[in-house]
């Protein structure tokens, strides 16, 4: 079958995505049934994001390097999989510390390269990136609901031949990414908007801050979220995938609809609408709600994740070029996800003694995001994203 481009990465993207949704959301809740306690866990999520502040630029500077980034996202893909077939056997955590951190280094670099391919094809064929990325999000919330069925079922003891089979699904499709993409373009004389080096300028690295901050506070959630709800709340973990895979619902409506939405607001606009709402959901979940109303909290995913990935991945990919495509995300995912570790290691720390009062510490990230993007507009931040 002859597809296009565009509908490559968005198949490849629902594979990503599928093999993230059918484990991410429920590794705590493994590791719990394999007898490791909350601070461990803490540690081992946060550990990949730690590792990866020194890893994820150089591996997208290789990557960049490459005559096709399709090389650099198969090889991750390859050494992930052979990697995590060693969780089928009984680990002590400090063994399990060490695969996940080193597959999470893997993990956390290629995203930011295949976003960067992504945004390149979709830049050179003058097509939308948010559409093609919002496959990602399809495949993701389909796969935790399923997975959340089955572990209801069977248990925990399905979730490393679920990790294998997500890790096989993606190899395959990352095979089917069309090829190009990197010096081949790049000596095709696709210029950069503005200078590469304007990524360090105050106002830039302010707003990526800001919108850093706002990811990292998905933390709790992310990683103790269906552990709260099961321990603290009495939902199962099918509702509890239920109410994930809600807000992911609603992030795909987001995307697809993103450029028609966002085409008044800048991308800072984007940032500030996005910590609004991170400050209410995060208050709401707080406050252990009626099941409608996490299902309402939920929903604002659309605006803390979606929103300010879109917002941050256009705000990037206008200041480098083609051949630093890789390098910019990859910056931008560096701290946002280094800022991630730390919240995650911090709410492993404090999990059995705050459990769900963890979440307003995630709002009062939100409101220190806000104050940052109020800074950024003190500087002499150009107007490049007005779009």
């Amino acid at each position: 079958m002859n597809l296009s481009p565009e509908w490559r990465f968005s198949i490849y993207y629902a594979a990503l995505f599928a093999s993230i949704g059918s484990i991410g959301p429920f590794f705590a809740v493994w590791l719990n049934s394999q007898g490791v306690d909350a601070k461990m866990i803490g540690i081992i999520a946060a550990a990949p994001s730690i590792v990866m502040v020194l890893t994820t630029v150089p591996i997208g500077r290789w990557a960049d390097s490459l005559r096709e980034r399709r090389t650099a996202i198969i090889g991750c893909n390859l050494v992930i999989l052979v990697a995590q077939l060693l969780l089928f056997w009984p680990l002590a955590p400090w063994v399990i510390l060490a695969v996940w951190t080193f597959t999470g280094i893997l993990m956390f670099a290629k995203i930011p390269v295949t976003d960067a391919a992504a945004l390149s094809m979709t830049q050179q064929r003058d097509s939308d990136f948010a559409r093609v990325r919002v496959f990602g999000s399809i495949g993701f919330a389909i796969a935790l609901a399923i997975s959340g069925f089955v572990y209801d079922i069977a248990g925990m003891v399905a979730f490393v031949p679920i990790l294998c089979l997500g890790n096989l699904l993606r190899l395959w499709m990352s095979w089917r990414l069309p090829v190009g993409g990197s010096l081949r373009a790049a000596k095709q004389g696709i210029q950069p908007l503005v200078d590469g080096k304007v990524l360090y300028q105050s106002g830039v690295l302010l707003t990526i801050a800001a919108a850093s901050l706002i990811q990292a506070s998905h933390a709790v959630v992310y990683t103790f979220g269906i552990l709260l709800w099961t321990q603290q709340q009495g939902i199962s973990e099918t509702t509890g995938s239920l109410l994930i895979a809600i807000g992911v619902v609603a992030e795909v409506l987001l995307m697809w609809r993103f450029k028609s939405l966002t085409k008044n607001l800048s991308a800072r606009g984007c940032l500030l609408i996005a910590a609004a709402f991170g400050l209410i959901r995060w208050a709401v979940l707080a406050m252990s709600p009626p099941l409608w109303l996490l299902y309402a909290a939920q929903l604002m995913h659309a605006m803390t994740f979606g929103l300010t990935f879109l917002a941050t991945a256009s705000f990037i990919a206008r200041r480098v070029g083609e051949a630093n495509a890789a390098r910019g995300q990859g910056l931008s995912a560096t701290v946002a996800t280094a800022l991630l570790a730390i919240t995650t290691y911090v709410s492993g720390h404090f999990f059995d003694s705050m459990g769900l009062q963890l979440y307003w510490l995630m709002s009062v990230i939100c409101g220190v995001s806000i104050v940052l993007l109020a800074l950024s507009y003190l500087t002499r931040l150009d107007s490049i994203d007005n779009r």
